[in-house]
Protein backbone atom coordinates (compact mmCIF):
# COMPACT_ATOMS: atom_id res chain seq x y z
CA UNK A 1 0.00 0.00 0.00
CA UNK A 2 1.48 3.28 -1.06
CA UNK A 3 0.37 5.42 1.55
CA UNK A 4 1.20 3.45 5.09
CA UNK A 5 3.91 2.92 7.16
CA UNK A 6 5.44 -0.38 6.00
CA UNK A 7 6.18 1.54 2.37
CA UNK A 8 8.09 3.90 4.19
CA UNK A 9 10.36 1.19 5.73
CA UNK A 10 10.35 -0.65 1.87
CA UNK A 11 11.58 2.13 0.64
CA UNK A 12 14.25 3.07 3.23
CA UNK A 13 15.41 -0.96 2.32
CA UNK A 14 15.44 -0.44 -0.94
CA UNK A 15 17.68 2.77 -0.95
CA UNK A 16 19.93 0.75 0.86
CA UNK A 17 19.88 -1.94 -1.48
CA UNK A 18 18.67 -4.34 1.18
CA UNK A 19 15.39 -5.36 0.09
CA UNK A 20 14.44 -8.68 -0.33
CA UNK A 21 11.29 -10.13 -1.71
CA UNK A 22 9.45 -12.10 0.89
CA UNK A 23 11.99 -11.42 3.82
CA UNK A 24 9.83 -9.80 7.10
CA UNK A 25 13.00 -9.18 9.26
CA UNK A 26 16.01 -7.12 9.06
CA UNK A 27 19.31 -6.13 11.59
CA UNK A 28 20.42 -3.21 11.79
CA UNK A 29 23.86 -1.87 13.96
CA UNK A 30 26.03 -4.33 16.38
CA UNK A 31 25.04 -6.10 19.20
CA UNK A 32 28.34 -4.96 21.53
CA UNK A 33 27.33 -2.99 24.46
CA UNK A 34 28.40 0.16 24.80
CA UNK A 35 26.56 1.94 28.04
CA UNK A 36 28.71 1.10 31.36
CA UNK A 37 26.71 -2.06 33.53
CA UNK A 38 24.81 -0.36 36.62
CA UNK A 39 23.62 -2.78 39.83
CA UNK A 40 21.57 -1.39 42.22
CA UNK A 41 23.51 -2.19 45.80
CA UNK A 42 20.76 -1.49 48.11
CA UNK A 43 22.61 0.39 50.46
CA UNK A 44 20.73 3.01 51.61
CA UNK A 45 22.06 6.75 51.36
CA UNK A 46 22.26 8.78 54.47
CA UNK A 47 21.41 12.88 54.18
CA UNK A 48 24.21 15.00 54.56
CA UNK A 49 24.26 17.48 57.48
CA UNK A 50 23.22 21.46 56.73
CA UNK A 51 26.55 23.24 56.64
CA UNK A 52 24.69 26.82 56.74
CA UNK A 53 21.39 28.29 57.84
CA UNK A 54 19.35 30.64 56.02
CA UNK A 55 20.43 34.28 57.22
CA UNK A 56 17.49 35.96 58.91
CA UNK A 57 18.88 39.15 57.86
CA UNK A 58 18.40 38.49 54.19
CA UNK A 59 14.51 37.88 54.38
CA UNK A 60 12.33 41.30 53.79
CA UNK A 61 9.03 41.25 54.42
CA UNK A 62 6.96 44.02 52.28
CA UNK A 63 5.87 45.91 56.01
CA UNK A 64 3.14 47.59 54.14
CA UNK A 65 1.27 45.37 52.52
CA UNK A 66 1.61 43.08 55.58
CA UNK A 67 -0.14 46.43 57.16
CA UNK A 68 -3.36 45.28 55.32
CA UNK A 69 -3.56 41.44 55.65
CA UNK A 70 -6.88 40.46 56.92
CA UNK A 71 -8.20 44.22 57.32
CA UNK A 72 -11.09 45.93 55.87
CA UNK A 73 -8.95 47.85 53.63
CA UNK A 74 -7.66 45.02 52.44
CA UNK A 75 -11.24 43.62 51.63
CA UNK A 76 -12.37 47.08 50.07
CA UNK A 77 -9.14 47.00 47.63
CA UNK A 78 -10.01 43.07 46.79
CA UNK A 79 -13.56 43.61 46.20
CA UNK A 80 -13.10 46.84 43.97
CA UNK A 81 -10.52 44.98 41.76
CA UNK A 82 -13.06 42.34 41.00
CA UNK A 83 -15.77 44.98 40.19
CA UNK A 84 -13.09 46.16 37.81
CA UNK A 85 -13.11 42.75 36.30
CA UNK A 86 -16.82 42.83 35.97
CA UNK A 87 -17.46 46.50 34.42
CA UNK A 88 -15.45 45.07 31.81
CA UNK A 89 -17.80 43.08 30.64
CA UNK A 90 -20.56 45.72 30.37
CA UNK A 91 -21.56 48.33 27.65
CA UNK A 92 -24.65 49.25 28.95
CA UNK A 93 -26.77 48.42 32.02
CA UNK A 94 -28.58 45.81 29.78
CA UNK A 95 -25.52 44.06 30.29
CA UNK A 96 -25.44 43.36 34.01
CA UNK A 97 -26.99 40.13 34.20
CA UNK A 98 -24.98 38.65 31.94
CA UNK A 99 -21.53 40.27 33.24
CA UNK A 100 -22.75 38.85 36.64
CA UNK A 101 -23.51 35.17 35.91
CA UNK A 102 -20.33 35.40 33.72
CA UNK A 103 -18.23 36.20 37.49
CA UNK A 104 -19.97 33.52 39.00
CA UNK A 105 -19.55 30.73 36.38
CA UNK A 106 -15.25 32.17 36.83
CA UNK A 107 -15.74 32.23 40.19
CA UNK A 108 -14.73 35.97 40.56
CA UNK A 109 -17.82 35.78 43.25
CA UNK A 110 -19.90 33.47 45.26
CA UNK A 111 -23.93 33.79 45.15
CA UNK A 112 -24.00 35.39 48.70
CA UNK A 113 -22.09 38.22 46.81
CA UNK A 114 -24.19 38.51 43.64
CA UNK A 115 -26.62 41.18 45.80
CA UNK A 116 -24.18 43.13 47.08
CA UNK A 117 -21.93 43.39 43.51
CA UNK A 118 -25.07 44.01 41.13
CA UNK A 119 -26.04 47.10 44.23
CA UNK A 120 -22.67 48.52 43.73
CA UNK A 121 -22.33 48.16 39.58
CA UNK A 122 -25.66 49.82 39.55
CA UNK A 123 -24.69 52.56 41.52
CA UNK A 124 -22.01 53.34 39.33
CA UNK A 125 -23.85 52.83 35.54
CA UNK A 126 -26.61 55.00 37.03
CA UNK A 127 -24.59 57.88 39.09
CA UNK A 128 -25.53 61.47 37.73
CA UNK A 129 -22.26 62.01 37.02
CA UNK A 130 -21.58 59.35 34.85
CA UNK A 131 -24.44 59.15 32.59
CA UNK A 132 -22.93 59.95 29.99
CA UNK A 133 -20.50 57.15 30.16
CA UNK A 134 -23.25 54.21 30.32
CA UNK A 135 -26.29 56.03 28.43
CA UNK A 136 -26.44 53.33 25.75
CA UNK A 137 -25.22 55.90 23.23
CA UNK A 138 -22.23 56.02 20.66
CA UNK A 139 -19.10 52.84 20.56
CA UNK A 140 -17.59 51.69 23.91
CA UNK A 141 -14.34 50.13 24.00
CA UNK A 142 -13.67 48.48 27.73
CA UNK A 143 -9.83 47.67 28.30
CA UNK A 144 -8.67 48.28 24.30
CA UNK A 145 -5.16 48.45 24.07
CA UNK A 146 -4.00 51.36 22.11
CA UNK A 147 -0.57 51.20 20.71
CA UNK A 148 1.57 53.98 20.92
CA UNK A 149 5.14 54.51 19.27
CA UNK A 150 7.84 55.42 22.14
CA UNK A 151 5.32 54.70 24.88
CA UNK A 152 4.23 50.83 24.36
CA UNK A 153 0.85 49.44 25.12
CA UNK A 154 -1.88 51.60 26.75
CA UNK A 155 -4.95 50.17 28.09
CA UNK A 156 -7.95 52.83 29.16
CA UNK A 157 -10.49 50.74 31.39
CA UNK A 158 -13.22 52.72 28.97
CA UNK A 159 -14.10 54.89 26.58
CA UNK A 160 -16.94 56.13 24.40
CA UNK A 161 -17.02 57.57 21.32
CA UNK A 162 -19.68 60.03 20.20
CA UNK A 163 -19.43 61.17 16.92
CA UNK A 164 -15.94 63.21 17.17
CA UNK A 165 -16.15 63.80 20.74
CA UNK A 166 -14.42 60.87 23.51
CA UNK A 167 -15.62 60.05 26.95
CA UNK A 168 -12.98 58.28 29.26
CA UNK A 169 -13.12 56.36 32.03
CA UNK A 170 -10.49 55.04 34.43
CA UNK A 171 -11.43 52.46 37.42
CA UNK A 172 -9.33 52.30 40.38
CA UNK A 173 -8.87 50.98 44.33
CA UNK A 174 -7.21 51.66 46.62
CA UNK A 175 -5.55 55.08 48.24
CA UNK A 176 -5.43 57.84 45.25
CA UNK A 177 -2.22 58.65 43.83
CA UNK A 178 -1.09 61.39 41.32
CA UNK A 179 0.04 58.87 39.27
CA UNK A 180 -3.69 58.27 38.65
CA UNK A 181 -4.25 61.54 37.15
CA UNK A 182 -1.00 61.19 34.94
CA UNK A 183 -1.86 57.80 33.82
CA UNK A 184 -5.73 59.63 32.64
CA UNK A 185 -3.89 62.51 31.08
CA UNK A 186 -1.62 59.67 29.06
CA UNK A 187 -4.70 58.53 27.51
CA UNK A 188 -6.16 61.55 26.64
CA UNK A 189 -3.13 62.82 24.63
CA UNK A 190 -2.98 59.37 23.02
CA UNK A 191 -6.65 59.65 22.01
CA UNK A 192 -6.98 63.26 20.76
CA UNK A 193 -3.60 62.37 18.71
CA UNK A 194 -6.31 59.60 16.84
CA UNK A 195 -8.44 62.66 16.16
CA UNK A 196 -10.59 62.44 18.92
CA UNK A 197 -11.99 65.35 21.14
CA UNK A 198 -12.02 64.12 25.36
CA UNK A 199 -15.05 66.09 26.63
CA UNK A 200 -15.28 64.42 29.46
CA UNK A 201 -12.45 62.39 31.48
CA UNK A 202 -12.88 60.29 35.38
CA UNK A 203 -11.07 58.24 37.69
CA UNK A 204 -13.62 56.07 39.50
CA UNK A 205 -12.27 54.62 43.00
CA UNK A 206 -13.89 51.93 43.97
CA UNK A 207 -14.05 50.28 47.41
CA UNK A 208 -15.97 50.91 50.58
CA UNK A 209 -17.72 53.81 48.81
CA UNK A 210 -17.84 55.07 45.10
CA UNK A 211 -15.97 58.07 44.39
CA UNK A 212 -15.39 59.68 41.57
CA UNK A 213 -12.42 62.47 40.36
CA UNK A 214 -13.31 64.41 37.13
CA UNK A 215 -10.32 66.10 35.65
Amino acid sequence: MPNNLSSYFIEFLQHSSMYEEGKLEYDFGKPNRKSIASYFDNKQKSIELVSERLDSKKIKIAQRESLMWNTEQQKAIEFGNVLHEILAFISTENDIELAINKALENGLILVTQKEEVIKTIETILKHPNLITFYDGTGIVYNEQTIIKKGIGNLKPDRVVIKNNEAFLLDYKTGEKVEKHKSQLISYTTVIEEMGYKVVKKALVYIGEAIEIVFL
